[in-house]
């Protein structure tokens, strides 16, 4: 694999872990309001959506 796609991957994990996304938004609001195990098939879900992309 180039140097260049690592690289280029390095920088979007980086970018993805700092800033507050859809996704995170909605866990962040979902697990306030209705608890771990009621979260715990949207996180599923994003996790499944992020692996399609």
């Amino acid at each position: 694999m180039p140097g260049y796609v690592i690289g280029n991957f390095l920088v979007y994990s980086v970018i993805n872990a700092f800033t507050p996304g859809p996704g995170n938004i909605l866990a962040l609001n979902t697990v306030t309001n209705y608890g771990w195990k009621k979260g715990r098939p949207l996180f599923f879900g994003i996790f499944s959506g992020y692996y399609v992309v």
